[in-house]
């Protein structure tokens, strides 16, 4: 057993880590967008917010993958 073994170092878990950096923008800008939009009256803005969740979403995945591929070399 090593000792130098961080807890997210399981792969299932560090997959499971990525999934939800990547689902947990794209709903917070969903929610966040339509709660703006029905206190501004502007109800673009929950569609705004989707698609800047859905863009942080991807950044996310993007920056998790290649540290997951670095990690795995």
């Amino acid at each position: 057993m090593t000792a130098n073994k961080s807890p997210g170092s399981h792969p299932y878990l560090r997959i499971t880590i990525i999934g939800l950096e990547f689902s947990s923008p794209i709903l917070a800008g969903l929610v966040g967008g339509y709660y703006l939009g029905e206190y501004f009256h502007r109800p673009w803005l929950g569609l705004a917010g989707l698609f800047g969740g859905v863009f942080l979403g991807f950044y996310r995945l993007i920056l998790e993958l290649r540290n997951f591929a670095k990690a795995n070399r």
